[in-house]
């Protein structure tokens, strides 16, 4: 791995040149280009309760209706007053409850409407990383790479997980025979987390800057400066 200092180096002979450098969050890992992609996935909804983690930017419900609009109701667990908060659309076309936008790292229970399934294409990029599991039950999201068993996703929460609902599979780390080898995860996922104290956890999101050059930066300097963001995620 390349010293860690050398970052600051090639940030401070790109001043040296007159040319800034300005930072955006965007997803890549050691062996990827540092350059930004979208990345959207499509999930399949179906008439009644779909439980779904929200890993985006906040949205507000009008938002989020504007891409759904068979939607008839949101609802969340806020894990620091251990209760579940609602937003109900009614007739007129406005929502009713406390509920009001949907936040990364969360999940949701949305309610279609009608008789037919919707697909819906959301961005899958993850905008956090750090996640606060508060003493009881919190409803998450999962941040990071897909494929990873829950045994493996436990492992990042720590000593005082309870255990880890995903969809009809309960994981109990007290429990090796709940650790089902097969039951992965992928992000998006919504997770149900109960934890015997308050934890902070960090998901593995694999998130690093994007480098964005403006003026004139010797192709060197660029190519410098994104291998080192590059070895700081090795």
């Amino acid at each position: 791995m390349r010293p860690r200092f050398r970052v600051t180096f090639v940030l401070m002979a790109v001043l040296l040149m007159c040319a800034c450098v300005f930072v955006f969050p965007a997803p890549t890992s050691a062996e990827e280009s540092v350059e930004e992609t979208q990345e959207l996935r499509t999930i399949t909804l179906q008439p009644g309760d779909n439980f779904v983690g929200w890993v985006d930017e906040s949205i507000t419900l009008d938002e989020l209706l504007a891409q759904l609009p068979g939607i008839e109701r949101v609802s969340t667990w806020v894990a620091v007053e251990q209760r579940e908060i609602v937003a109900v659309m009614q007739e007129n076309g406005t929502w009713s409850g406390p509920l009001q936008t949907l936040k990364p790292g969360s999940a949701y229970v949305i309610r279609l409407g009608g008789t037919l399934p919707v697909e819906w294409t959301r961005p899958i990029v993850p905008v956090a990383g750090l996640i606060e599991l508060r003493t009881g039950e919190n409803w998450a999201a999962w941040l990071g790479p897909d494929g990873w068993t829950i045994a493996d996703v436990a492992k990042g929460i720590g000593a005082f997980l309870s255990e880890i609902r995903l969809g009809d599979h309960v994981y109990d780390p007290s429990d090796p025979e709940t650790a089902n080898a097969r039951q992965t995860v992928s992000r998006g996922d919504p997770l149900v987390v109960t934890v015997r104290r308050g934890v902070n956890w960090l998901q593995p999101t694999y998130v690093l800057p994007k480098l964005i050059f403006a003026g004139s930066v010797h192709q060197e300097t660029r190519n410098d400066a994104k291998r080192d963001l590059a070895d700081m995620s090795a």
